[in-house]
């Protein structure tokens, strides 16, 4: 709740046409974390669904790399169809492989 606030009270107050380039990539940073805490929260309801996710803290932060680098292409004017297809599937294999890489880790640690 802290977070939607301090997002309501940022955005509303700064003019990116304005500001410092400083205060717009924190302004980055604040919507990461906002949209980070959005898909941990989804992430946690979903378990209330029947759909049990082990790793909602490294899902969280893969989804909200993605939504990051999505948005960050959006915003220079540079996001086209094309990149989200390629981004998505690099997404999900990367992912695949970090929690399988993961688990052999602890298999070999224990």
């Amino acid at each position: 709740m802290f977070l939607v606030v301090l997002d309501f009270v940022f955005f509303t107050s700064t003019d990116a046409t304005k500001v410092a380039p400083i205060i717009l990539i924190l302004g980055f940073v604040l919507l990461l974390l906002t949209i980070y805490e959005g898909f941990f929260l989804l992430f946690t309801i979903a378990r209330l669904y029947g759909l049990p996710i082990k790793n909602k803290n490294r899902l969280s932060m893969y989804s909200s790399g993605v939504m990051g680098l999505i948005i960050a292409l959006q915003s220079i004017g540079e996001l086209t169809p094309k990149d989200v297809l390629v981004i998505m599937p690099i997404a999900i294999i990367g992912y695949i492989y970090n929690v399988y890489a993961s688990s052999s880790r602890r298999k070999i640690d224990v």
